[in-house]
């Protein structure tokens, strides 16, 4: 059994919100009841309680009344394959170029699984403006700064928004490169961040 960020994002979500069934976690994850039902298991075995004849409604009102829970997912937690190319993806954001070696040590995979990583990402159709290549000093990006910059916003905010999930390897690059931001970048997520917020405002 792995645990991984989807697992917090549940149990964040169960502990907080009061009277919900499987129906509501499934609307709001947009998950199947099925898959659904695996998950909260998997929250549901690092409780002391019994494990025979399980309910959903015992399992969620279980989960949401261990408060012991969250620290407890926190130290069994791995990168998800997500988690794993959001880091290689952001790396190649913010670094001329990235050695597949050191990358590999960092994310505890092979070289082969991390290629395969990397040919998963060239096919997002996201990236179509920006190209990852192979070079004598490793892999770079190659695109219009503007959309590096951009793309660079959208994981800084998505990271800041649900930072309290994500694995520790995760954390420490996006708050390692907090620090190293610069003016020109700060002014530009800024106004980034400011225009969301009143395209957001403006559809409720």
């Amino acid at each position: 059994m792995y645990i991984i960020n989807i697992h917090l994002k549940l149990l964040n979500y169960i502990q907080l919100k009061n009277n919900i069934n499987i129906d509501d976690i499934s609307q709001a994850f947009l998950y199947t009841p099925q898959v659904l039902r695996k998950y909260l298991l998997d929250i549901f075995e690092y409780t002391n309680l019994d494990k025979k004849n399980l309910t959903i409604p015992f399992i969620i009102q279980s989960i949401k009344n261990d408060k012991s829970l969250k620290s407890i997912l926190k130290k069994h937690q791995t990168l998800s394959k997500d988690e794993k190319m959001y880091y290689i993806f952001f790396s190649l954001l913010i670094h001329k170029n990235i050695n597949l070696t050191e990358i590999s040590k960092i994310l505890g995979i092979t070289k082969r699984n991390l290629n395969y990583l990397l040919d998963d990402l060239k096919k997002f159709k996201e990236l179509k403006y920006l190209k990852i290549k192979s070079t004598s000093q490793g892999v770079t990006l190659i695109g219009v700064d503007r959309i590096k910059i951009n793309f660079k916003f959208h994981l800084t905010l998505k990271f800041l928004i649900d930072r309290q999930n994500y694995h520790p390897i995760i954390r420490n690059l996006f708050f390692s490169q907090l620090k190293n931001i610069n003016l020109k970048e700060i002014n530009f997520l800024l106004k980034k961040l400011h225009d969301t917020f009143k395209h957001n405002h403006s559809h409720n």
